[in-house]
């Protein structure tokens, strides 16, 4: 319901609108959109990675196999988030909007998904799961979003479904969900606010999304030939995939764990340097011993030469973004939707 304001015209044109609404997920092309493009991320990710690291370890046979494997995981869990939107929610999910001169504020009052959230996470905790932690920790961080005016984001009106949707340059940044009595009163805010804040004029132009992909590419590439010093040079194949993972994490939300890059970088180099040092005995006699070094050929140079360009070009684009010429995805929309 909206609330209603007392006070007299002027001040009531200044006051905040805030109204509660059931928001259906069944059928709703905004939530079930997004629910596809989660569901088929989480596939694209978690194959690619299991994919990456089967090829590197030359199991070409079973990358397939494992790839069809997380493509049915991630129908099965599309299914499961329907089957959980229907049963357990009942097809709706109770949000409370505020307007007011400076943005939208949206707050999840469902007292159902918020429990659901905080059990997700202590259950990924207690089983040692991650994943299911992380899962429940994104989703409590969601339970209140806003934006402000002083952003740069467009809003287009439906009023069939009495929907505002607010994006950026490339992404829906919110869902503004009207009832309908306060419709036209709040598209009619909306409008007037970002008119006046020049809202819109501030969207970048062009779509950053293929940059950013080109981007997570050469990331790929320059983590491959780092994969091939484990077994040569006894890298931990652990940190090479902590490497991975914070670079394409330093590139879509947050650039401080760039440092994390640069760490693992340094941790990699040094375990190649104690490898070529290392004191070993020859298999032919073993009186005699040599330092790694003293036998390697013009491929295991090669091999470091590449494996040292790719760290180097990891550690670049981690030392720019740290620098704030290169700001993460998450920071940009957050930037966008003037929350930065």
């Amino acid at each position: 319901m909206t609330t209603a304001d007392p006070r007299g015209p002027a001040d009531a044109a200044q006051a905040p609108i805030e109204w509660e609404i059931a928001v259906p997920l069944l059928g709703n092309r905004a939530v079930m959109g997004d629910w596809v493009k989660l569901c088929v991320a989480t596939g694209i990710v978690t194959g690619g990675l299991i994919g990456l690291l089967l090829a590197v370890q030359g199991e070409w046979g079973a990358v397939l196999s494992v790839l069809i494997a997380i493509g049915a995981l991630s129908l099965g869990l599309f299914v499961f988030g329907i089957v959980i939107m229907a049963v357990f929610f009942g097809g709706h999910m109770h949000f409370k909007f505020t307007l007011d001169a400076d943005g939208i504020r949206c707050d999840m009052v469902d007292r159902r998904a918020r429990t659901a959230n905080r059990l997700a996470l202590v259950a990924g905790v207690l089983a040692g799961r991650p994943g299911a932690a992380g899962a429940g920790a994104l989703a409590m961080s969601r339970e209140s979003e806003s934006v402000a005016f002083a952003g740069g984001f467009r809003a287009t009106f439906n009023q069939d479904s009495r929907q505002i949707d607010l994006r950026n340059g490339w992404r829906r940044l919110m869902v503004v969900y009207a009832t309908p009595e306060n419709y036209a009163a709040v598209a009619a805010r909306i409008d007037a606010s970002m008119g006046a804040a020049g809202t819109a004029a501030r969207v970048r132009t062009g779509n950053p999304l293929p940059k950013r992909l080109g981007l997570s590419a050469l990331v790929v590439i320059a983590t491959l030939p780092v994969f091939a010093l484990v077994d040569t040079y006894d890298v931990s194949l652990f940190v090479v995939l902590l490497l991975l993972c914070f670079a394409m994490a330093t590139l879509w939300l947050i650039r401080v764990f760039g440092v994390v890059v640069i760490g693992c970088a340094a941790v990699i180099v040094a375990m190649v340097a104690v490898s070529a040092l290392e004191v070993r005995v020859s298999m032919f006699d073993a009186a005699v011993t040599y330092r790694h070094f003293e036998v390697f050929d013009e491929n295991d140079l090669l091999l470091m030469l590449v494996a040292g360009i790719g760290l180097a070009v990891l550690v670049g684009m981690s030392v720019a973004a740290l620098r704030g010429k290169l700001p993460a995805m998450l920071e940009e929309d957050a930037e966008s939707a003037g929350q930065a």
